[in-house]
């Protein structure tokens, strides 16, 4: 996006983000932690997988009769 257009949108930069001290140590235990735990992408799937089976699948009319 250029600059024409951040002032059409009224958008100003407001200054710049910078990372703590230490974010490699917290970024590791965090990684370490979600291994196990139901926020990791393995829980999610995990967890996604037995609601897939918990829904029943549509059954059409025609397969009725």
């Amino acid at each position: 996006m250029q600059q024409a257009h951040l002032e059409k949108l009224n958008i100003s930069l407001g200054g710049l983000l910078r990372l703590k001290m230490g974010y490699e140590r917290r970024a590791d235990e965090i990684e370490i932690v979600g291994t196990t735990e139901h926020w990791s992408s393995e829980g999610l799937y995990r967890h996604l997988c037995v609601l897939r089976e918990l829904i029943p699948s549509p059954v059409s009319v025609y397969e009725s009769w």
